[in-house]
This record gives C-alpha cells, structure tokens and sequence, in this order.
C-alpha cells in the first residue's frame, strides 16, 4: 500500500482559511476513486517560526503505483492549479510518496 501526503503550509492568520479549502474544494476533488481514507491533520511545531507558518498533511491511500499515476493526471494535478489560484502569490506545498512496509 501506498501513502500519499500532500503537505500545504500558509501563513497563520490564513490557515482557517486554508483548511475550510481542503475541507470543502480538495478533499472531495482528491479523495475519488483509487484515492481512499483521507485523513487530515495540522503539524504542530515548538519553535517560534511555528507560529508564523502553518502546516497542514492531507493523506491518502493508493493500493497500486499505476492508481497513484492516473489519480496523479486525472485529479491532483487540476486540485493543484486550484490551489495556486487560490492561494496565490505563494501557494506553497509538497508531496511525498511513502510504501508502507510490515513491521516484522
């Protein structure tokens, strides 16, 4: 199985806003078939920058690569050029793939 984490940082005063987003523009966009279980959580941070800067994972699972690539083309790729709309000048995000291995 494979996790994918999108990871969206906005300013703090923005990230109401950045989360009602998610909720309501990119998660039903993304979380579509071969996406499943979306999970959402802030990361939380000790240090002073932390309260300058928020950031926000999204993930979802993906069973095979090739689902992840189609998903990729079909629905990430235009929920990002949203994002970048909307939260322009400086929609910052990245992404990272994780597989998923047995503990023992």
């Amino acid at each position: 199985m494979y996790i994918y984490n999108i990871t969206f940082a906005a300013e703090a005063s923005r990230l109401d806003r950045l989360i009602s987003w998610i909720r309501t523009e990119a998660v039903p966009r993304l979380a579509t078939d071969p996406a499943s279980d979306p999970e959402l959580s802030v990361v939380e941070g000790v240090e002073a920058e932390a309260d300058m800067v928020k950031s926000v994972a999204l993930q979802l699972r993906f069973g095979s690569l090739a689902d992840l690539e189609r998903w990729q083309e079909e629905a990430f790729a235009p929920t990002m050029e949203i994002y970048a709309r909307e939260f322009a000048p400086e929609p910052l995000f990245f992404a990272t793939l994780l597989r998923r291995l047995p503990l023992k």
